[in-house]
C-alpha cells in the first residue's frame, strides 16, 4: 500500500479548497451499529540547530497547567487508523465481496465503536495530541537533509500522542463494504461526512461513523485531550481523488476518447 504524507501547507489548502463545496442535507442514521448514533446534518543550513522547537501554549479554552519537558530520549507514540468501518454487519456478513476482501478488512480496519473504545482508552490513560512536526523536524547538515527529535512540552502527568489516518482516499471499493464516502464542510462550519446506507441507499450527513469527524467530536467533548489544538495527520496517496472528491486524471482515457468531456468536466466539479 503505498503512503505519501502530506505536509500541513498542503493538507491545509485542500481542507480550504472544501469550504467552497455545500453540504447534503441529513436523513437519518445507521441501524446495525448500536454505539453510532448519527448526528443530524447541518442545515446547510548547516549543523542541526540543539534548541527545542517552540510548543504552542494550550489554547484559551483550556484550563491552565504546568507544562513540562517531554525529551528525545522519551517515546512517543503514534498510532494510525485507516477510515472505520461505519456498518461492520454489512462489511463482514452482508456485503457481496469475496470471503478474502472481508478478511482484509478484519485485518487492516476496525469498526466505529472499536475505535471509540480506543480513544476513550488512550485518553483514560493520560495520552494528549501531539503534532508529528512539533516531535520531529527536518534539518540540514554537512551531509544533506535529515529528521531530528525535538524536545516539546506537554501537561504535567500527560503523555505524547501521535495520531495519524491512512488511505483518506474513500476509494470506491470501501463505499461497497460499509465505509463513508467523503468529507464536507457543513454551513456550520464544522467537518461532516457523507455517508449511504448500504440498505436503503439513503444518503446522509453525520459526525459519528468517520474517523475523522470522530475525532472533532471527541476533543470537543474532551478537550483537554488536544491541548494545543492538535489533531490528526492525514496520509494521502493521491490515486482515486482525495478526501472523497474523484480529483484524479485517469489516464486510461485518451484526450481523443469521446468519454474525455464528461470525465474533465466530473473532475473539474469535483
Amino acid at each position: 500500500m503505498k503512503h505519501a504524507v502530506k505536509r500541513g501547507l498542503a493538507l491545509s489548502l485542500v481542507l480550504a479548497s472544501l469550504l467552497s463545496l455545500s453540504a447534503c442535507g441529513g436523513k437519518k442514521d445507521p441501524k446495525d451499529n448500536p454505539a453510532a448514533q448519527g448526528s443530524s446534518a447541518p442545515t446547510q543550513s548547516a549543523e542541526p540547530s540543539q534548541e527545542p522547537t517552540p510548543t504552542p501554549e494550550p489554547t484559551p479554552t483550556m484550563p491552565a497547567v504546568p507544562l513540562v519537558d517531554w525529551g528525545p530520549d522519551q517515546v512517543v507514540e503514534h498510532i494510525f487508523f485507516h477510515p472505520v468501518i461505519a456498518y461492520p454487519q454489512w462489511g463482514f456478513h452482508d456485503c457481496p465481496s469475496s470471503q478474502s476482501q472481508k478478511e482484509g478488512l478484519d485485518d487492516w480496519m476496525v469498526t466505529v465503536d472499536e475505535y471509540n473504545k480506543i480513544l476513550q482508552n488512550v485518553y483514560d490513560k493520560g495520552y494528549v495530541i501531539v503534532s508529528m512536526t512539533d516531535v520531529w523536524s527536518e534539518v540540514e547538515t554537512a551531509s544533506g537533509p535529515r529528521m531530528q527529535r525535538n524536545t516539546i512540552k506537554v501537561p504535567e502527568g500527560k503523555k505524547p500522542l501521535i495520531i495519524s489516518y491512512d488511505d483518506t482516499n474513500y476509494y470506491p471499493y470501501m463505499l461497497e463494504e460499509g465505509f463513508t464516502s467523503k468529507l464536507v464542510i457543513g454551513e456550520d462550519g464544522e467537518l461532516w461526512a457523507e455517508c449511504t446506507d448500504p440498505y436503503t441507499q439513503e444518503t446522509f450527513l453525520t459526525q459519528d461513523l468517520d474517523a475523522i469527524t470522530i475525532l472533532d467530536k471527541f476533543i470537543r467533548e474532551h478537550p483537554d485531550f488536544s491541548p494545543f489544538g492538535v489533531k490528526g495527520c492525514l496520509s494521502l496517496t493521491g490515486y482515486e481523488g482525495i478526501l472523497g472528491y474523484r480529483t484524479q486524471n485517469d489516464i486510461d482515457i485518451g484526450p481523443d476518447d469521446p468519454r474525455r468531456p464528461a470525465f474533465d468536466a466530473n473532475r473539474k466539479a469535483e
